[in-house]
C-alpha cells in the first residue's frame, strides 16, 4: 500500500467514523455515498463499521494485543544491511489489506474522535514536507563538514571519515572524537571504528571516539538512536544520555532521549541490557521486548512492549497509538521543523495508528481537525493549537493565515 493509497484510505475512515454520529456535511454525504456505491464490498465494511458488536469485537483485539509476537516478527525484519553498510532494510511491517486499515481507523475515529460535533469548514492546511537540511559532523579538533543530500551514512575507516559508498569525506587526522548531529527532517546512519551501527532519528546527536582504544566503548546520546552494537568479549559498549547510562556487549536496543520529553525510554529487540539512571544505584535488566522508562521523579520501571510501534521511525513511519497531543506534536514539530504553541488549555486527547513519514504535513493535521481540534498554521511555520479563539481574529480549524 503506498502513500496515496493510504491517504485515501484514512479519508474514507474518517468518512465512515464521523457517519456513526451523523456529522457529515452534504458536500461529504455525497462523496460516501459515491464510495458505497462503487463495490459491494464497501457496503458490506460499511455495514461492519456501524455495527456496535463489531466495534467491542475491535476494542477487544486491540486490549489483547500480542507484543511478544510483534517483537518477533520486527526482530526477524529489522537490520542494518548484511554487507555491514548502514544502511536499514526498508521492509514495510504496516502491511495491512485496505478493508482492515478501514475499520481500525474508522472504529479508532469513533472512539476518540467522533464524540463531538463537527460544525466548522475544513480549509487546506500548507503543504509542507519534512526539511532539507543537512547533517554536520564536528571534529573534536573544530573542523565542521556539513554533509550533502547524498552522505546519510557515515563510516569509520582507517583514520577518515566516509559516506555509504566509500568516498572522503574528511581526514580526521589528529582528533579523538566527532559529534554527528541531525537536523529536523532527517535521519543518519553511522558506523562506528568497532563495527557498531547507529541510526540516528531527526533533531539527534552522537559523540563517539574515533578509535575504541579504553576498556571500554562509550558514547554520547542526545536524542533518538537504534543501536547494533558488534560483540567484543570484556570490552562492554556504553551508550550515556542526560539522565541514564546503558550498558551492553552486543545486542540491538533504541533508546529515545530527547530534552523536553517527560521521560527516557530505552526499548530492547535482541540480547539484554543494564539501564540506570545516572544519580540513582539502582539497575533494570530488559530482555527482548521489554522497555525501560525513567520518569522526571528518577523513577525507573519496565514494562512489556510493541516493539515494531516503538521503532516505527526506522521504517519512516511515524506512530500515534496511545500517544496524547503534546507527544505527537512534540514528533511532528521535530520532523518538519515547524514551532508548535498552545492557546489555553491542551485537549487530552490520545491517538491510534500512524502514518508515513513521507506524508505532507496536511495528512497529519487532519487528525486535528478529525478530533475538533482547533488550530491554525502561519506562514512562519508555527502551528497554534487551542480550544479557545484567539483575541485578535478567531481561530478557525483547520486554517493557514499570513499573506499570499
Amino acid at each position: 500500500m503506498d502513500r496515496k493509497d493510504e491517504e485515501h484510505l484514512i479519508h474514507i475512515a474518517s468518512l465512515l467514523a464521523r457517519s456513526t454520529c451523523n456529522d457529515l456535511s452534504p458536500m461529504e454525504q455525497t462523496e460516501l455515498a459515491h464510495w458505497l456505491s462503487d463495490a459491494p464490498a464497501n457496503q458490506q465494511l460499511y455495514a461492519k463499521v456501524r455495527s456496535k458488536q463489531l466495534q467491542q469485537k475491535a476494542l477487544e483485539h486491540i486490549a489483547t494485543f500480542d507484543s511478544n509476537n510483534a517483537y518477533d516478527r520486527v526482530k526477524e525484519q529489522l537490520s542494518f544491511a548484511e554487507d555491514n553498510s548502514p544502511v536499514l532494510r526498508r521492509k514495510i511491517w504496516f502491511g495491512a489489506a485496505a478493508a482492515a486499515l478501514l475499520i481500525s481507523c474508522s472504529f479508532a475515529a469513533y472512539l476518540f474522535f467522533g464524540r463531538q460535533q463537527h460544525t466548522d469548514l475544513v480549509a487546506e492546511a500548507k503543504d509542507q514536507v519534512a526539511t532539507s537540511q543537512k547533517a554536520t559532523i564536528v571534529l573534536a579538533d573544530g573542523r565542521t563538514f556539513t554533509l550533502d543530500g547524498g552522505e546519510k551514512q557515515i563510516r569509520m575507516s582507517q583514520g577518515a571519515l566516509r559516506d555509504g559508498t566509500g568516498k572522503l569525506i574528511a581526514e580526521t587526522g589528529s582528533a579523538s572524537s566527532a559529534k554527528i548531529t541531525t537536523p529536523k527532517g532527517a535521519t543518519c546512519d553511522i558506523q562506528l571504528s568497532d563495527g557498531s551501527l547507529v541510526k540516528l532519528n531527526a533533531a539527534s546527536s552522537l559523540i563517539y571516539p574515533l578509535d575504541f582504544r579504553a576498556e571500554q566503548r562509550e558514547v554520547t546520546l542526545e536524542g533518538e538512536g537504534y543501536f547494533e552494537v558488534a560483540k567484543q568479549e570484556g570490552k562492554p559498549f556504553v551508550v550515556h544520555t542526560a539522565r541514564q547510562r546503558v550498558a551492553v556487549l552486543g545486542t540491538h536496543f533504541n533508546i529515545a532521549a530527547y530534552a523536553g520529553n517527560e521521560v527516557t525510554s530505552t526499548t530492547l529487540l535482541e540480547g539484554s541490557i543494564t539501564v540506570e539512571p545516572v544519580d540513582r544505584h539502582v539497575q533494570v535488566l530488559l530482555r527482548p521486548g521489554e522497555q525501560s522508562v525513567l520518569n522526571l521523579a528518577n523513577v525507573l520501571t519496565k514494562k512489556k512492549v510493541a516493539v515494531e510501534q516503538e521503532v516505527a521511525w526506522l521504517y519512516g513511519r511515524f506512530n500515534f497509538e496511545g500517544k496524547h497531543l503534546r507527544e505527537v506534536m512534540d514528533e511532528v514539530s521535530r520532523w518538519y521543523d515547524i514551532t508548535v504553541r498552545y492557546e489555553g488549555q491542551v485537549p487530552n486527547v490520545e491517538f491510534f495508528g500512524g502514518t508515513f513519514r513521507s506524508s505532507k504535513l496536511n495528512t497529519i493535521l487532519k487528525l486535528l481537525d478529525s478530533n475538533d481540534i482547533r488550530y491554525k498554521l502561519e506562514r512562519d511555520s508555527v502551528l497554534i493549537i487551542g480550544e479557545m479563539p484567539m483575541q485578535k481574529e478567531p481561530m478557525q480549524k483547520g486554517g493557514t493565515t499570513g499573506k499570499n
